[in-house]
């Protein structure tokens, strides 16, 4: 046989040749996607692939780290804030006590100003009577 013949022999006939569509619909598309998703993640990884991945897996797990010392220098501010309020709270109790002791006092003091200068008065004709 000579080269055209087997050229002939083995050119499929255009009825037999697999037909494939222009336009495909949305889902034979996501299926052909995950299909090439299924293909990609069986089929083993070419070396700067691999290498791709680890550096891509390094810098993923060092933003988690920086994240995860973020969340804990929080974390410790957080209970440093609780400690502040917790203190703020007791002075502010104290000086409330303070407060209403001040206006205690006062009020007795306003008192026996009503109540002094009536004695003083007293004192002081009964000091004068003495002097003269």
């Amino acid at each position: 046989m000579s080269n055209n013949e087997d050229k002939e022999l083995n050119h499929l006939p255009p009825e037999e040749e697999e037909f494939v569509p222009v336009f495909q619909s949305a889902t034979d598309q996501n299926a052909s996607s995950e299909k090439e998703k299924i293909q990609k993640e069986q089929t083993p990884l070419s070396s700067a692939e691999e290498m791709a991945f680890r550096r891509r897996e390094a810098i993923l797990n060092e933003a988690l780290e920086s994240l995860e010392k973020a969340l804990e220098m929080l974390r410790l501010k957080e209970k440093a804030l609780d400690k502040r309020e917790k203190i703020l709270k007791e002075e502010y109790e104290k000086l409330m006590e303070i407060e209403a002791i001040y206006k205690k006092t006062e009020s007795i003091t306003a008192a026996f100003r009503k109540v002094l200068p009536e004695n003083n008065e007293a004192s002081q004709s009964e000091r004068n009577d003495q002097n003269e």
